[in-house]
């Protein structure tokens, strides 16, 4: 239980991070140099403003000084990527592999990624591209580990290339399926932030995950658009951001891909 309750709070500090994401790469803003500052009086904001949910709860959501009322956005991205984070552990190894912390850069992204395009209905390539160094550079890292620990680079490079090929035909087809979207509905059912999204989660999920990944997305956001429409919060034609749904789905893929392939011949296979 101390475990979990490190990652825990531990996801609370990186769910802080995350929303200085979302609030500044939409804007062109560095994450690294400037201070946060009130969104109102644009006062830097001292330490103990910038505890994860507990500042929230004891500022009463605003500001110390000028008491403009502070988003509900910070205290739930904090509390979600804690609970993510907790969750991708639990279901995986107790120890720290390469291949884990992959993962948990992956799926944090993906946070950042979801609220942004719930609140802007933008994908910033910023995050995309981010995304893809990631896997590059992973992919040599492991290429030169395994030539430095066998010496023969023939053998290596061809057992390094065939998951990287893999992983980059997955993700050819998952961005031209949602290329070909774009062109079929001119725009007006998927943008171009969406096939590079599906094109960098071919390259974190292997072929099988990504097809589970883009089916749950495709059910989820049906489910979801039916209970928009049925609530009067959205109308027919009206623009509904796709890219939580793909986050939603590489992270149900990428936890538990098999069971949910398991879950969908027993639901629907006739015996």
């Amino acid at each position: 239980m101390l475990y979990y309750f490190i990652v825990g709070v531990l996801g609370l500090a990186i769910g802080s991070f995350l929303n200085v994401v979302i609030d500044r790469i939409p804007n062109g803003k560095t994450i690294f140099i400037d201070r946060s500052k009130c969104d109102y009086c644009k006062e830097e904001l001292r330490w103990y403003e910038l505890v994860p949910v507990l500042s929230y709860v004891i500022q009463n959501g605003k500001c110390m000084r000028c008491e403009g009322k502070l988003s509900y956005q910070y205290p739930l991205v904090e509390l979600l990527t804690a609970i993510i984070l907790v969750t991708v552990v639990y279901f995986s190894p107790l120890v720290i592999t390469l291949e884990l912390i992959i993962s948990i850069i992956f799926i944090l992204t993906l946070i950042a990624v979801t609220i942004i395009d719930l609140k802007l209905l933008i994908i910033p390539d910023q995050l995309m591209y981010f995304l893809f160094f990631v896997f590059v550079l992973v992919s040599s890292i492991t290429l030169g580990w395994d030539v430095f620990n066998s010496g023969f680079f023939g053998d290596v490079i061809l057992q390094w290339a065939g998951p990287v090929v893999n992983h980059l035909v997955s993700a050819s087809i998952a961005g031209g399926f949602f290329y070909a979207l774009v062109l079929l509905t001119k725009g007006k059912g998927m943008g171009g932030g969406d096939v590079k999204l599906a094109y960098i989660m071919g390259l974190f999920l292997t072929g099988t995950q990504t097809l589970v990944a883009i089916y749950a997305a495709f059910i989820i956001g049906a489910v979801v658009g039916l209970v928009l429409l049925a609530m009067r919060r959205k109308k027919f034609g009206q623009v509904v951001p796709f890219g939580p749904f793909l986050s939603i789905g590489a992270l149900l893929s990428l936890l538990w891909a098999q069971d949910l392939i398991d879950l969908y011949l027993t639901v629907f296979t006739v015996r």
